[in-house]
């Protein structure tokens, strides 16, 4: 969604279908912003979701997410990378780990929503829980 583009939202139950003049249904999902109900489509000039009337302005956040091991989980990357650096001439490299970082961009009402998107990105789909812990970092955009 571009910075400074507004969703368009309706009271309800999670999950209900709305539709706009001409739009087909689309299916509703919980915006943290006085209990309504937000629809998931780029930009909302000119649908009418319900007759609230009422819109959201959306920030957009960059998102950096750095994935590690947990302390005590064997990292068998990190141990052949330290075993191969005195090899290559590093000596005294020690404590090696191996993670992962993505960035992406999300669009939130607020820092705390897009936080709690993100946190339940991260339990969900980009980490296993069991062995990695991740740091978030956000800013806005």
């Amino acid at each position: 969604m571009n910075p400074g583009a507004s969703l368009a939202h309706t009271r309800g139950a999670p999950g209900i279908q709305a539709s706009g003049a001409g739009s087909p249904p689309k299916l509703l999902t919980k915006s943290p912003v006085g209990g309504h109900y937000a629809s998931n489509f780029e930009e909302s000039e000119g649908v009418e979701v319900c007759g609230c009337g009422t819109s959201v302005q959306l920030m957009t956040f960059a998102v950096l997410v750095e994935v590690q091991l947990r302390p005590g989980i064997s990292d068998p990357q990190g141990q052949t990378i330290e075993k191969a650096l005195p090899t290559l001439g590093y000596e005294g490299v020690s404590g090696v780990r191996v993670g992962k970082s993505m960035r992406f961009e999300i669009d939130a009402d607020n820092e705390a929503a897009a936080r709690s998107q993100v946190d339940e990105l991260c339990q969900k789909f980009l980490t296993n829980p069991v062995i990695e812990d991740a740091v978030v970092t956000l800013e806005q955009t």
